[in-house]
């Protein structure tokens, strides 16, 4: 029980772990070879995908090279969100939700087009079958 109620309070999750992007800085596509390790811990520190985020946050440090960026960035820290787990489970326990109560209701105006399409799908499945 101990267990159980470290990992709900206290335990660090994977979404915690990544990084995130900084603002206005998309991945145009991910390259895994062909980086020196300064720009793969430049990567690993900002949580950028490719050569030009990098680059764009060269340029938004204003500096000319890797090695002065690895200098003023700091290593990612994962945090522990005690208190906001605390409040979500005492909410619980009350009888709140964590998400909307109606969200399955306003899901269920928007999907009978896509029931629709399932069904047409199905349908074209079932003749290639036969």
């Amino acid at each position: 029980m101990l267990r159980n109620l470290w990992f709900a309070l206290l335990a660090i999750r994977n979404r915690d772990r990544i990084p995130k992007l900084p603002r206005g800085m998309l991945a145009t596509h991910y390259e895994a070879g062909s980086l020196t390790r300064k720009e793969r811990e430049i990567m690993a520190r900002l949580g950028t995908r490719d050569r030009q985020g990098i680059k764009a946050a060269m340029k938004r440090h204003k500096v000319k090279t890797p090695d002065a960026l690895l200098e003023l960035l700091e290593h990612q820290k994962p945090r522990r969100r005690f208190l906001y787990r605390l409040k979500m489970a005492l909410g619980r326990l009350a009888g709140g939700y964590s998400k909307p109560p109606h969200i399955k209701e306003i899901k269920a105006v928007f999907q009978p087009r896509n029931r629709e399409i399932e069904d047409r799908l199905k349908q074209i499945v079932r003749s290639y079958d036969e």
